[in-house]
């Protein structure tokens, strides 16, 4: 992982949530999302596993509780609330199933996003893959996998994007950028 872009707020744990970031601020702007959380929720997966022994004590009898496993928890990156689901369908890419939204009782279209990068040295999107389909199966929740190389290659591309993270060069891109504006007019 190369150098932190610290001067953004929130301060963020990678630079492709600062990507994923800029991408989702762009439609912000735009009218397409109402609101953006940044690590805002936790998802308790599973509850920690504990077990009730008894200590002899030099008088009594004490029950004492034994940690067992620990339990799984899980906080998305982003927290996406969304102005108009039907604006989406059919515009974004990952917007063709309908699982990409979760939507509660007061019809709020939400959206959880992780971000992770196209080449993950550290083998966890492996790991995030596995606890998707436990928050699904447990939860009925659908967590939503962002990768910014690949997002920003099929939409478009974030305009700060466009240049170098620590001078005012512009960025080598390695497919066809689009603007915001270009994509949604040319997907009408």
């Amino acid at each position: 992982m190369g150098r932190l872009l610290y001067k953004e707020t929130p301060p963020f744990r990678s630079n492709e949530e600062v990507y994923a970031s800029w991408w989702f601020e762009e439609l912000k702007e735009a009218g397409y999302i109402k609101k953006l959380e940044y690590e805002t929720v936790c998802l308790q997966i599973t509850e920690p596993v504990k077990r009730f022994e008894e200590k002899q004590l030099k008088t009594k009898v004490k029950i004492v509780e034994k940690h067992v496993i620990s339990g799984v928890s899980y906080t998305p990156d982003f927290v996406v609330e969304w102005n108009d689901r039907s604006k989406l369908f059919g515009v974004l890419p990952f917007c063709q199933e309908s699982v990409f939204f979760n939507t509660n009782t007061h019809n709020i279209y939400q959206s959880l996003i992780e971000v992770k990068p196209k080449y993950d040295q550290n083998n966890m999107t492996r790991e995030f893959k596995v606890k998707q389909k436990f928050i699904m199966d447990k939860l009925n929740i659908f967590v939503n996998l962002f990768i910014p190389e690949v997002i920003f290659a099929k939409t478009f591309t974030p305009k700060r994007y466009l240049l170098c993270d620590f001078t005012s060069g512009k960025r080598t891109i390695k497919f066809e950028t689009r603007t915001m504006e270009e994509y949604f007019n040319g997907s009408s």
